[in-house]
């Protein structure tokens, strides 16, 4: 998808390749946790984007993935598991759990709320059960009580490789998610049917 800018956070700008980023945005005093990836998307250099984990590979284009932002404010996929034990946790079980290593959003006002709202939450969570150091609890309940509009990503758009994944009748996976295989591998097996299929890698 050559025509969409990209922009990387790093605290490391020498590991970065001259040309491949549109924009190379620095971390400064870093926390490595999750912290850092609330943070970054606060400081976005874009109207619109679209937030990636670094072990996503994009398997074909998507540029009709913009098109829900013209409705919607932010667009996550649902969370494999649900975190119902994590302190700041007050939603209804049957509220669809946020995976946020992949998450479409507008900057606007609202969602810079929700952003503030996130990392609060987050560092409540760190504080009340340290040992769950998650943030994506966090973001469930911050987009529980916001009014954000939201919608749900197919799993196309997040296919978790590391889980049982799903993807329906005539739907072409976009976006694979996961460690501990070759992502890339997985390229021409995910859509070389177009049937309702499962995957467990």
């Amino acid at each position: 998808m050559p025509a969409y800018e990209i922009a990387i956070f790093t605290d490391d700008l020498g590991a970065i390749p001259p040309g491949l980023f549109d924009s190379v945005e620095i971390i400064k005093e870093p926390s490595y946790s999750f912290m850092d990836r609330i943070k970054c998307l606060s400081k976005t250099p874009f109207k619109s984007t679209l937030f990636l984990d670094t072990d996503t590979y994009i398997v074909e284009s998507f540029p009709e993935l913009f098109e829900l932002l013209g409705r919607f404010d932010i667009a996550y996929a649902h969370a494999p598991c649900r975190d119902f034990n994590y302190g700041v946790m007050t939603c209804p079980k049957s509220f669809p759990p946020p995976q946020a290593g992949v998450l479409l959003f507008n900057n606007n006002r609202s969602i810079m709320a929700l952003l503030r709202k996130w990392l609060k939450l987050f560092k409540k969570q760190l504080i009340d059960t340290p040992k769950f150091t998650n943030d994506q609890p966090a973001l469930g309940q911050a987009m529980y009580n916001s009014n954000v509009k939201f919608t749900i990503l197919a799993p196309e758009y997040n296919l978790r490789t590391e889980f049982p994944c799903f993807i329906g009748g005539n739907a072409r996976a976009k976006i694979l998610h996961g460690r501990g295989i070759s992502l890339e591998g997985l390229k021409p097996i995910v859509n070389k049917s177009f049937k309702p299929r499962v995957f467990n890698a």
